[in-house]
């Protein structure tokens, strides 16, 4: 989950500003991007099926790495924010939510892309020029080989072009800035052996193929990866529903050699502290993450909560299910007062929510969260991890759904996990003391709100917690003062020394389950 970039800076590089300016006239996409600028290649013949076809023969054959232009490795921050798509070279121009924009090669993303407009069953490849770019006259974007570098990667615009709503850039990698305008975490493709103390496979979108449908608001992105452990094609359906972006995502890839751990529906994300962890940041700002949780729905349909946190080591946990309903990625904490950033404003980072479309059968829902010490870093990842060993000419198909939003991406369940704290454990007679902190016993509280615990009865409600490992010492739920529909479980542990104890705990009425199920780990 590295980069050569920080995470900073390639939103920035996500967020250059375009210009305004005309657009396209005629009839036909190619005669008019050529009265306008662009310049394609020949006429080739284009399908999905075709393009299954060619990732699986590819991945019988040796893998042949692509080779950067040495040029691009001055293509640095610096040098990408001076450089922009100029507006009137944009393709589809007048048509709102599709008119697309170009970004050129540069030391976040070093891989020439090949990229292809699709029109009636033909495509043309979209040829490189620095003339498409504005950019100062000692640039080093004037030194690529013109019609030869190719691109970096593309993004989708808002009708006002000053803003994107879709953007590919750097491997398999791409995101959304969501409802509010705002970039957070990221997607991507497949991942190979994330989360192991050797460096991870990075696959890549090698080329790409962009086409507009005639019948709908639907722009469809079609992807060949390439790696030397895997060979695949994708189909990314894109479109605005409901104010949120979503994507239906067709997959089919075959590998080329057995790997580790192989990741699918991969989702990356920032979480440096928060109100569970808040003593780790050294920051002013009280929170900082994007996003605050893994939520999940098994395929049994029980809901799951399980907050993040930024450990001292790396930490994969691992979630067993079958045929899983979907999960995702979720910033619950939407209150700017609990993060004071009026600059980066992580109350509006978008969530991303993965809906399964076909059979995926057994394997476990891997949380990777990697100590970091800044907001600068990816450094929480999320995939679906297939059961049993990954081998070489393997073969999997696989269909899902990606909303981008900023609310809930299911109906929230009747009452769920809005806060976790840690803290110590005292024996507080009159108050929380140092002096009188339980050794070796760690307090955990967890508040629920939700419409199943509106005017409940207090001490009608339980809060079941069980640990695979250790003591629990106490544990309670009340209602919370001033609030109809929120209340608090607490619960008191003495973990093993140097393990990890995994807490689940839910409310119950009962005999009913009244909230979402609560994950934790500690140790």
């Amino acid at each position: 989950m590295s980069a050569t970039y920080n995470r900073r800076q390639m939103l920035f590089t996500l967020g250059i500003a375009a210009v305004a300016g005309t657009g396209f006239k005629g009839d036909s996409l190619f005669a008019a991007a050529l009265n306008d600028g662009l310049s394609f290649g020949k006429a080739q013949n284009f399908s999905w099926e075709g393009l299954k076809s060619y990732a699986i023969d590819l991945s019988q054959h040796p893998y042949t790495p692509p080779k950067p232009t040495p040029q691009v490795m001055a293509i640095d921050y610096n040098a990408m924010s001076k450089i922009s798509w100029r507006d009137d070279r944009t393709l589809w121009a007048n048509d709102p939510l599709r008119a697309t924009q170009f970004f050129p090669v540069n030391r976040a993303a070093p891989i020439p892309l090949k990229i292809y407009v699709v029109e009636k069953g033909q495509s043309r490849e979209m040829l490189f020029s620095d003339s498409l770019f504005n950019a100062p006259a000692d640039s080093p974007l004037h030194k690529l080989p013109q019609n030869q570098a190719g691109f970096g990667g593309f993004r989708f615009m808002n009708p006002n072009r000053a803003h994107d709503w879709l953007a590919f850039m750097g491997a398999s990698y791409f995101r959304s800035s969501g409802d509010q305008d705002q970039y957070g975490l990221s997607a991507r493709g497949l991942a190979i052996d994330t989360g192991f103390n050797h460096p991870e496979e990075f696959p890549v979108f090698t080329r790409f193929w962009l086409e507009r449908s005639p019948n709908n608001g639907d722009l469809t992105v079609y992807a060949l990866l390439e790696g030397p452990s895997v060979s695949g094609a994708y189909r990314i359906v894109n479109r605005h529903q409901g104010g949120h972006v979503v994507q239906d995502i067709d997959c089919t890839v075959r590998l080329r050699k057995n790997v580790e751990r192989l990741g699918f529906g991969v989702m990356t994300s920032m979480f440096w502290y928060g109100e569970n962890n808040h003593r780790t940041g050294k920051d002013w700002r009280p929170e900082v993450h994007d996003s605050d949780g893994l939520a999940l729905w098994t395929g049994k349909g029980e809901r799951l909560w399980r907050p993040l946190e930024n450990h001292t080591v790396t930490r994969v946990s691992s979630f067993s299910d079958e045929n899983p309903k979907g999960w995702g990625l979720i910033q619950r904490d939407r209150d700017f007062d609990h993060y004071q950033d009026d600059n980066f404003f992580y109350e509006k980072r978008p969530n991303l929510w993965l809906e399964t479309r076909n059979n995926w059968g057994a394997g476990a829902i891997n949380l990777l969260e990697m100590a970091t010490t800044g907001e600068t870093d990816d450094n929480i990842g999320a995939m679906w991890v297939p059961a049993g060993p990954a081998k070489a000419g393997d073969r999997h198909d696989l269909s899902y759904r990606l909303t981008w939003l900023n609310s809930e991406p299911l109906p929230k369940p009747s009452s769920y996990v809005i806060a976790t704290r840690t803290g110590m454990a005292s024996d507080d007679f009159v108050g929380q003391d140092e002096r009188w902190a339980k050794a070796g016993i760690e307090k955990i509280v967890v508040d629920f709100e939700g419409s199943a615990l509106e005017k409940l009865p207090n001490n009608s409600v339980d809060f079941v917690v069980t640990a695979s490992q250790g003591q629990i010492i106490y544990s309670s739920a009340a209602a919370v003062a001033g609030f109809s529909n929120r209340w608090r479980a607490t619960v008191e542990i003495k973990p093993v020394p140097n393990a990890v104890t995994e807490l689940r705990g839910y409310l119950k009425q009962g005999n009913n389950a009244v909230s979402e199920t609560w994950l934790y780990a500690i140790g």
